[in-house]
């Protein structure tokens, strides 16, 4: 069964430790997911060094970084969008329900591990996206039903590209499902299932994995820009960025575009799966953004009637997918002493 990566995000840390923590969480036991160290924007969890907090009156967290004193992480309860843990020590009147001893690499896997078991909703998700990753093209136009055990615990719809998954459905409980092709009136996603559009399934597959999920074709024709990946905004790195305004000026090789952003050949490859499967590459030139555009047809507005205003979406904060979570700790209001001055600077 294939593992996703799993990205720490670490605060608070001195350098030595934080060099410690990648050395430790890279010798996992083998068999579960791969621990990489990340910044803490894009991080899955974060481990948060207890002696570098301070608790404001209102019920924020300050963490400061050592290595900066200018730099200061402000956490509030409802900024929360991933599971979190804190080193002992931890200030005096502060409570968590995570708290944990990482001064020895056994009570970091230890950490890692209750990370690992929060983590079990991206685990699963992964799970059935490296399944599909398999068989997409076998499934492709199909309603599947994904069943364990003569239980339904995902439901497939590849003509509406939409996923949707049991809650308590694990990672092994996929590995060992039976995949069942239904007509396309089956294709309704109970109400208790978690709902995932296909494209955001299978951008964090490729953004996770170390298999090479790109076509051999990318490597060998043009690539053309199609339109905006079918994810969030917040999903995409300098890289994805970087690579998609060069492909709305024009297409380009894959030679050609590893030359022009100095990205490994792994990264790029790694960039264009996520590309490919949210829908913004292609290298058929008759559906690229360049060729619909100026083949479509100019429309008129009509001379007279009212104007309308063009509508749109408002823009949220969104998190990554699988990433769960919620504060996991308490203050005691302290009575107020004097006064305090905090940093605010992020």
């Amino acid at each position: 069964m294939e593992q996703p990566q799993l990205r720490l995000g670490v605060m608070g840390f001195g350098q030595q430790q934080a060099d410690a923590f990648a050395q430790w969480s890279a010798r996992m036991p083998a068999g579960g997911p791969v621990w990489v160290m990340s910044n803490v924007d894009e991080a899955d969890v974060w481990l948060i060094c207890g002696s570098s907090v301070n608790v404001t009156n209102s019920g924020e967290l300050m963490v400061s970084e050592p290595s900066d004193p200018a730099v200061q992480h402000v956490i509030t309860r409802d900024n929360i969008v991933r599971p979190l843990a804190f080193a002992k020590p931890v200030p005096e009147g502060f409570e968590s329900a995570e708290c944990f001893d990482v001064s020895t690499e056994k009570q970091l896997k230890r950490c890692l591990q209750r990370f690992e078991a929060w983590l079990r909703p991206l685990r699963t998700q992964f799970e059935l996206a490296a399944l599909l990753a398999e068989r997409v093209s076998e499934y492709k136009g199909s309603v599947v039903h994904v069943v364990r055990e003569n239980k339904l615990i995902a439901v497939v719809d590849l003509v509406n590209w939409a996923i949707g998954i049991h809650p308590r459905t694990r990672p092994v409980d996929l590995a060992t499902s039976e995949w069942i092709r239904r007509p396309p009136r089956a294709a309704d996603i109970p109400s208790s299932f978690v709902r995932q559009p296909f494209h955001r399934l299978m951008w964090m597959y490729a953004s996770r994995s170390d298999r090479d999920v790109l076509p051999g074709r990318y490597r060998q024709l043009q690539v053309h820009y199609r339109k905006a990946p079918a994810v969030p905004d917040d999903w995409l790195d300098d890289l994805h960025r970087i690579v998609l305004h060069a492909l709305k000026d024009s297409p380009a090789t894959f030679d050609v575009l590893q030359d022009m952003t100095l990205a490994s050949r792994e990264e790029l490859t790694r960039c264009l799966g996520g590309l490919y499967f949210g829908g913004a590459i292609t290298t058929n030139a008759d559906h690229s953004f360049r060729n619909r555009h100026n083949a479509a047809p100019v429309r008129r507005r009509p001379s007279s009637g009212s104007n309308r205003g063009s509508s749109g979406v408002a823009g949220g904060r969104r998190s990554r997918p699988g990433l769960i979570g919620r504060a996991l700790w308490a203050t005691r209001r302290k009575p107020d002493v004097g006064s305090s001055t905090h940093l605010s600077t992020h």
